[in-house]
């Protein structure tokens, strides 16, 4: 036993240690910040949809989308309801999210 230091061995192990666990911080702080890009990517996709159903639900138009004429069917036990309207599929461009750089956003109108 040494009394005047630190062996090379308890310093190539605490070396070793300490590297363990700041690299797994930084894994776990990297992971966090990929999560939140995504989730504000995918709150911005939201939003857009959101403004551009409005505008469709108020007699506006939107370019990337497609009209449907629909039905919705309500099924209770002991009778069917159907609502006539319209499904509006919109198209938002996103940013890469999920390997896809659209989403699909699909609404009923009733009439």
């Amino acid at each position: 036993m040494n009394k005047d230091g630190f062996t090379l061995i308890e310093v190539i192990v605490s070396i070793a240690l300490l590297s363990i666990v700041v690299l797994g911080g930084i894994s776990v702080l990297t992971n966090s910040y990929v999560t939140t890009i995504l989730i504000g990517d995918s709150n911005t996709t939201f939003y857009q949809a959101e403004s551009a159903a409005e505008t469709l639900f108020n007699g506006g138009s939107v370019t990337d989308s497609v009209e449907i004429e629909d039905s919705i069917f309500i099924v209770f036990p002991d009778k069917t309801i159907q609502i006539e309207g319209r499904s509006i599929e919109i198209r938002i461009p996103s940013v890469e999210l999920h390997g896809k750089n659209t989403s699909n956003i699909r609404i009923f109108i009733p009439d």
